[in-house]
């Protein structure tokens, strides 16, 4: 039994040390989080801040963090380049358990709109969208992360216009057609 544990745990290593562990640094988020939900809103969170402590502990890995709001009491973040300390709230628990059914998280990281590909039922099925299109405008208004086109697709349901996407070092107008539901009918990837 020993000899199994020993192994178990050279091999553990090894394999650590071979392809070692894969997080996204939370220094690494420049841009700030995505707040998907009213649960971050209730926390005082924006889409933007960037979360450097709980507790007073600096957060290492992004994926930590909504952990971290479970297990803490406090946090400081910064909002357009002013440190700011909040309280979580005490309902917070509370108030995660009963979105739960919801699923995902409350925050993400912010990321680019990077095309992975249209999907076959898309009204633009047989446009110029290719995978690995990064749209950096929405009808001449420069976005820089998919948060910032949803809320620019909203505005043309139902509507044809033109999208700009930077392909192979040069950017690409393409016209396309938005959905009654604010899609272009692409899946997004990295």
């Amino acid at each position: 039994v020993f000899v199994n544990f020993v192994l178990a745990w050279f091999i553990y290593i090894c394999l650590m040390f071979v392809y070692g562990e894969k997080y996204l640094p939370n220094e690494n988020v420049k841009d700030g989080i995505w707040v998907q939900d009213s649960l971050a809103m209730n926390l005082g969170l924006q889409t933007g801040d960037k979360v450097l402590k709980v507790d007073g502990n600096a957060i290492k890995k992004f994926s930590q963090l909504p952990m971290e709001f479970i297990n803490g009491n406090n946090f400081t973040i910064e909002r357009n380049g002013t440190v700011i300390e909040k309280e979580i709230p005490v309902d917070f628990i509370s108030k995660l358990i009963e979105r739960g059914k919801e699923g995902g998280s409350f925050i993400s990281a912010r990321y680019p709109f990077i095309i992975a590909g249209v999907s076959k039922d898309s009204p633009n099925i047989n446009s110029d969208l290719k995978a690995k299109d990064v749209v950096t405008a929405i009808n001449g208004v420069e976005i820089k992360y998919f948060d910032e086109a949803k809320k620019e697709l909203e505005k043309y349901k139902n509507s044809e216009i033109n999208i700009t996407v930077k392909r192979d070092g040069r950017e690409v107008i393409v016209p396309v057609k938005i959905s009654e539901t604010s899609k272009i009918g692409v899946s997004v990837g990295q």
